[in-house]
């Protein structure tokens, strides 16, 4: 391990990959607990709207792919499009006339990522399933059913379309033209 002093006033320091077993000539690499929680958020965020913050003040935003737990936590983003871009005398707004469309796949080596933003991204713990908690899911037939919020009594009922309006095909016979097939 290596001590250096840092801007706190606290040691920095680094630990090097193989420790643990050095006495005995067989090395292991870190694999510690403290990196478990990044990784479970890192596989929370998979699919959502994140903010990739930069080392150079550039702000990308897109949608959480992947990211590389196993080496060095870089990031990929789909859709991604550069939100503000970095500078050296600070960030400075993208003008909307100059954007440019967004990359399908964007790669961000981790040596460049300060902090990655999800915003209402729900996070539990302890495997909790919070199934019909969250807001902007979907309801389905099987969540409703295992739901603690919904009275076993309830009956079923046929759906009917309103009669006053027109544009509303009747569904029995929607696919009874053969171009409509």
């Amino acid at each position: 391990m290596n001590s250096q002093p840092s801007s706190n006033g606290y040691p920095h320091t680094r630990v090097d990959k193989e420790t643990g077993m050095k006495n005995t000539g067989m090395s292991a690499s870190v694999d510690t607990p403290s990196r478990d929680p990044f990784v479970y958020l890192a596989t929370c965020k998979i699919g959502h709207h994140v903010e990739v913050h930069l080392r150079n003040g550039s702000v990308y935003s897109g949608i959480f792919h992947a990211a590389d737990v196993e080496n060095n936590f870089g990031i990929i983003l789909k859709m991604a499009s550069l939100i503000r871009e970095g500078g050296l005398r600070g960030m400075k707004p993208r003008a909307p006339l100059v954007s440019k469309p967004p990359s399908k796949i964007f790669i961000i080596p981790a040596d460049q990522v300060v902090q990655v933003i999800a915003k209402d991204l729900p996070v539990y713990s302890n495997n909790v399933s919070a199934q019909c908690e969250k807001p902007s899911e979907l309801l389905t037939d099987s969540s409703i059913s295992q739901s603690y919020h919904v009275d076993s009594e309830r009956e079923l009922k046929r759906w009917v379309p309103d009669e006053d309006v027109p544009e509303c095909p009747d569904l029995e016979n929607l696919f009874d033209d053969p171009w409509k097939r």
